[in-house]
């Protein structure tokens, strides 16, 4: 900030003007060296896969998108009625880019859930197709 001092002929005390048409520059730029320069502190991310469950004539049908995950690193477990599906979508690392946009997500998947009712373990099967489960 700026700040002129001026004598008066008068013999009056130095009066300080403020030059206000910088004021309001000298303000947003300060605001904008401080915010500018801030990112939120990066957490791990847990990501919860769209779920959907309905039942058939004889079966239970879950289907959950887990769009980027490979079979190795998918684990599922079922306890009585309780589901728990866990994956990990590693990010793919490229040294010596440029990034223009980076809008994919990438870490933990984790669902729990209850089922309508307990399963037959013996009769369960699981396929994973183009990031369906």
């Amino acid at each position: 900030m700026n700040i002129i001092l001026r004598r008066n002929n008068g013999g009056k005390p130095l009066v300080p003007f403020y030059r206000t048409g910088r004021l309001p520059g000298e303000i947003d730029s300060l605001a904008r060296e401080i915010w500018d320069g801030w990112r939120p502190p990066q957490l791990e991310q847990v990501l919860v896969p769209h779920t959907d469950i309905y039942e058939g004539k004889d079966e239970l049908v879950m289907k959950t998108e887990l769009p980027g995950i490979d079979k190795k690193d998918l684990d599922i477990t079922i306890e009585g009625d309780w589901l728990t599906i866990k994956a990990e979508k590693m990010e793919e690392v490229q040294e010596e880019v440029t990034h223009h946009t980076r809008e994919r997500r990438y870490g933990h998947y984790l669902r729990s859930m209850t089922l309508p009712y307990p399963v037959d373990e013996a009769k369960i099967s699981a396929t994973l197709d183009n990031g369906v489960l």
